[in-house]
């Protein structure tokens, strides 16, 4: 998982900022953002892989968010992971279960695949 910090600047750099500005916000080179989204990228792909790995087995995979300091960057990250996912063309169902100390978000690949009904 990324750290907080890496997962807000990817959520940054969905949202139009430039790697030289993230760079300059975060005090690191435009190289490491630029390897920070690679990162994120590859989390990404993981994720697929491992949503399509669920699916077949009738499962889902979870996301423990806690509440505290970190909590807006990670929902933004996983945001955009299930912007990038559905983008990709995986149908996603998302629950959301709530708990004293955070939320914990359930995410279910239901994208038909060949042989099956859509």
């Amino acid at each position: 998982m990324l750290s907080p910090r890496d997962q807000a600047i990817v959520a940054e750099r969905a949202a139009g900022t430039t790697v030289t500005a993230l760079g300059r916000r975060h005090g690191i080179s435009h190289q490491r953002v630029s390897a920070i989204i690679a990162e994120a990228r590859e989390m990404l792909d993981m994720t697929q892989r491992e949503l399509a790995a669920a699916a077949t087995r009738g499962n889902e995979v979870a996301y423990a968010i806690p509440f505290g300091p970190d909590y807006q960057p990670e929902m933004a990250f996983i945001d955009w992971l299930t912007a990038q996912l559905r983008h990709r063309g995986v149908r996603l169902e998302v629950a959301t279960r709530h708990a004293h100390n955070g939320v914990v978000l359930f995410l279910r690949d239901v994208t038909p695949h060949e042989g099956e009904a859509s």
